[in-house]
């Protein structure tokens, strides 16, 4: 602020008070007196001033904590309604110094208060900084915990697995131990089976074969009876008088066949059962059941 001091004469009227454009010109009664004069533009220089350090403290304010960087912008803007009022009552000298005091205390009480804020954000921020650090302590703490579970829960699997894998192996060696002991016994069963079906079979053969020898002797007995009745039949057919016409003709031809009069003789006694013929040891049809008899 400049202050600049004029020299008046004295002048017998009453005091006055002119307020140009740039300077503000005080008279007074008495002669060679020196008063302070202050100029619009010092005023508005110096609220500028004050606008500034108020503006420079709001952006800090606002860069901390907003609210107080409203307060500020707000007691700005009040500063320089309050400086333009007192601007336009500059003949009031002692209300502007007031009012210049007041605003350097408005200045001074703001900036106090941006420091503070600006104290209060940094311990805020250091507060922050702090509980972000333990938190990220904690955080790698508890990672660190977690990937050690983790570690032992991945350990303890590998176990369990590797046990269940190993009574899996014993599993299978005592199912394949019990299949070749099943598949032994089965087999031992089976060749059982088979030596007790061929026994049965060979057994059975013997008694079919004894059943078969028994009915071909049954047979050949009944044959050889029925060929003794067959030929005693025959000789009593063939003494049988009279025959029939047809029946002689038949044995004439049957004979007449017969050229050796001894054979056809023999033939004729053979078929009359005069000559009886002894049966032959070799032939095929010879039945020896007798043969040990006494005669």
């Amino acid at each position: 602020m400049q202050w600049k001091r004029r020299r008046r004469r004295t002048r017998k009227k009453a005091p006055s008070t002119a307020v140009g454009q740039d300077t503000v010109v005080v008279e007074t009664s008495e002669e060679a007196s020196e008063e302070p004069v202050v100029s619009v533009e010092d005023v508005e220089a110096k609220a500028a001033e004050e606008a500034k350090a108020a503006e420079e403290a709001k952006i800090a304010a606002e860069k901390k904590a907003a609210e107080e960087a409203k307060a500020a912008e707000e007691a700005k803007i009040a500063a320089e309604k309050k400086a333009a009022e007192e601007a336009k009552a500059a003949e009031e000298a002692k209300a502007v110094e007031e009012a210049k005091i007041a605003a350097e205390k408005k200045a001074a009480e703001e900036a106090k208060a941006a420091e503070e804020a600006k104290i209060a954000a940094e311990k805020k921020a250091a507060e922050e900084a702090k509980a972000a650090e333990e938190a990220k302590i904690a955080a790698e703490k508890k990672a660190a915990e977690e990937a050690k579970a983790a570690e032992e829960a991945k350990i303890a699997a590998e176990k369990k697995a590797a046990e269940e894998a190993k009574a899996a192996e014993e599993a299978r060696i005592a199912a394949e131990k019990k299949a070749a002991e099943e598949a032994k016994a089965a087999e031992e069963a089976r060749i059982e089976a088979e030596k007790k079906a061929a026994e049965e079979a060979r057994l059975q053969a013997i008694k079919d074969a004894e059943e078969a020898r028994l009915q071909a002797i049954k047979d050949a007995e009944e044959a050889r009876l029925a060929a003794i009745e067959a030929k005693k039949q025959a000789i009593i057919d063939a003494r049988k008088q009279p025959k029939s016409p047809e029946e002689e003709a038949k044995v004439a031809a049957k004979y007449a066949a017969i050229e050796d009069w001894g054979e056809r003789s023999f033939a004729i006694l053979t078929d009359l059962g005069v000559v009886e013929i002894s049966p032959d040891p070799d032939s095929p049809d010879y039945d020896s059941t007798d043969d040990d008899e006494f005669c």
